[in-house]
């Protein structure tokens, strides 16, 4: 068993309701990994395992009770040749032990899931915890991509919040099922307004468009070595028409301010 290879129609459902965003951001801190990946042209897609939120695509937020349906479903889909009888023989083996029937399809998805890659952004590129956490204590940068440059790449998804567990039956919906497992985080992680790309069956480097990276946002505290090092290296590898800006921090708030520089 893997997962499908969602097609755009599908994802659509799960694109924002306002729908694919103008801009989607990444915060980064500055090290070799970043000043590689932005000299190849690529994002890293992780593993959910590698995730700082243990209940991120967690197999609990799926139901797997009650595959009989299914797996009867399953045995007229794959032996269409046998006769009635000995496709009735083959059903009753095959849904003879239904519990363990469960926790196979529950062993299998988790399996599938690690081997996934998922790359997180967010629609906010001023949010002081995000700077925070992210970027370095603010000593990073915040990447601005523009998903409509390359379509094929930016099919976003956007997570949803919830205060509890809603599971769906798995067996009654397949494709939903695994993308509210992939898609659904606490609310105490609404302040990200996450927006991510899935990759079935794939993980680790990810090339993107050049064009389709649009601005780059220094941090508070990043380094005046760090921005310089940055910009040298977007001019010297085919990017083109970067806006750079950088947040100072409000005198009459507790709000950053991006300013171009």
């Amino acid at each position: 068993m893997a997962l499908r290879q969602f097609g755009k129609d599908y994802y659509k459902q799960f694109i924002p309701k306002s729908g694919i965003p103008d801009r989607v951001f990444k915060y980064a801190t500055v090290n070799d990994s970043l000043k590689d990946s932005l000299r190849e042209g690529y994002l890293w897609f992780s593993k959910p395992d590698d995730f700082n939120d243990p209940f991120d695509c967690w197999t609990a937020l799926v139901d797997f009770s009650q595959p009989k349906d299914y797996l009867e479903k399953l045995v007229d889909d794959r032996f269409p040749h046998l006769n009635r009888r000995d496709r009735r023989a083959k059903k009753r083996i095959v849904t003879n032990d239904l519990d363990k029937a469960s926790n196979v399809y529950k062993a299998l998805t988790h399996q599938t899931m690690q081997m996934m890659g998922v790359c997180c952004f967010t629609l906010n590129d001023d949010h002081i915890l995000m700077w925070s956490h992210y970027a370095n204590n603010h000593r990073g940068l915040c990447l601005e991509f523009e998903p409509v440059v390359d379509l094929a790449y930016f099919l976003t998804a956007e997570v949803k919040y919830s205060d509890q567990f809603d599971p769906l039956n798995y067996f009654s919906s397949e494709d939903d099922a695994l993308m509210i497992m992939v898609l659904t985080k606490s609310t105490v992680w609404s302040y990200e307004r996450e927006i991510r790309i899935m990759r079935p069956m794939e993980n680790g480097k990810m090339f993107f468009k050049r064009p389709a990276l649009k601005g780059v946002i220094f941090g508070c505290r990043t380094s005046e070595k760090d921005i310089r090092d940055i910009r040298s290296i977007m001019s010297e590898h085919g990017y083109r028409d970067i806006r750079y800006r950088q947040a100072s921090m409000a005198t009459d708030s507790f709000k950053l301010i991006l300013s171009d520089i």
